[in-house]
């Protein structure tokens, strides 16, 4: 331990002067006594002389002294200087993605060195998102993870967030681990009606890659130059009618899982609804307007009969008309 100001220890002298002032002996007072009978009624004031020997201790001084030592000492500033820094709280992200899948046990290896020295919490989604203390129950999970969320919740709890992945994301620090030398993978996949976008990483030297990108199945060959590091490929067109896009890279490394993305669309779902017993034509174009509704007289899931018995189906519904309706 060590004081920021020493000098404020010589205030302790103040308790040598407090021992000194409890041996003071109040001076003698004249009194008047009537009668030689009442002088051994009159209180000794005066301590005998062995107190000058032999202190009489008491709480008020014990409190005194107490007081006057603490107030030194935090004139005098004690502190600890410590070998090491004090630990922080620190978030750690692990990106575990299905690109990641070869680079786990790096991944950990790298998280578990960098917070030797402070409290760690780890987050991953595998695939829901969770954190843990010890980061060798996270596993690979077979799609993309977007880090997004976990990286605003170690914010929200830590005070350094750190995240351990092979993409740096945007005003947070991160530990890069790269893959195996020379591979090429796609990152990011995205597909609309006007345009398909795709972001590939090359962790080799700069190179050109053969690709097929398939529209609902039919195929068409493409040369993608691309750089060390990261580029963004896209291609435009009408892709309104497209129900699925592929693209895949032939880049012969060791890891097949990241060469190919593609986007489906879904269809819009339609429930079939046979009507029966119509006793206007605006009961059908009622039913016929409710979105995802086709009208069918045969092989409906759902059948509605006015003023009638509905047809078979797996919910039927009968609508009864007031004859004077309001």
């Amino acid at each position: 331990m060590s004081f920021e100001t020493p000098a404020a220890l010589w205030g302790l002298g103040a308790l040598l002067l407090l021992a000194l002032f409890s041996l003071w002996r109040q001076a003698a007072v004249r009194t008047v006594v009537p009668s030689l009978s009442l002088w051994k009624k009159i209180p000794e004031r005066n301590p005998p002389i062995r107190a000058l020997r032999r202190p009489a201790w008491r709480w008020e001084l014990l409190c005194i002294a107490v007081a006057i030592a603490a107030a030194v000492a935090g004139m005098a500033g004690p502190y600890v200087e410590l070998d090491r820094p004090k630990p922080r709280k620190l978030g750690i992200v692990i990106d575990t993605s299905a690109r990641m899948r070869d680079r786990l046990g790096r991944l950990v290896e790298r998280a578990r060195e960098l917070a030797k020295d402070d409290d760690a919490t780890y987050y991953a989604a595998d695939p829901s998102p969770r954190k843990e203390r010890d980061p060798g129950k996270f596993r690979i999970v077979d799609v993309h993870v977007d880090t997004a969320p976990l990286l605003a919740v170690a914010r929200a709890e830590n005070e350094r967030v750190l995240l351990v992945s092979d993409r740096a994301a945007a005003g947070v620090d991160a530990e890069l681990v790269q893959g195996p030398a020379g591979n090429v993978g796609i990152v990011e996949f995205a597909a609309s009606d006007g345009e398909i976008f795709a972001r590939i990483a090359n962790h080799g030297a700069a190179r050109k890659v053969s690709a097929t990108l398939s529209v609902d199945g039919r195929p068409r060959a493409l040369e993608i130059d691309l750089p060390a590091g990261e580029r963004g490929w896209w291609e435009k067109g009408d892709f309104s009618r497209a129900m699925s896009v592929e693209l895949a890279l032939k880049t012969a490394d060791g890891f097949a899982t990241d060469d190919v993305a593609g986007a489906s669309r879904f269809e819009a779902v339609e429930t079939a609804v046979s009507v029966k017993g119509l006793g206007s034509p605006l009961t059908r174009r009622a039913i016929a307007a409710v979105p995802g509704v086709v009208l069918r007289d045969a092989g409906a899931a759902v059948a509605v009969g006015v003023d009638e018995e509905p047809g078979p189906a797996a919910f039927r519904v009968k609508l009864h008309v007031p004859v004077t309706p309001r």
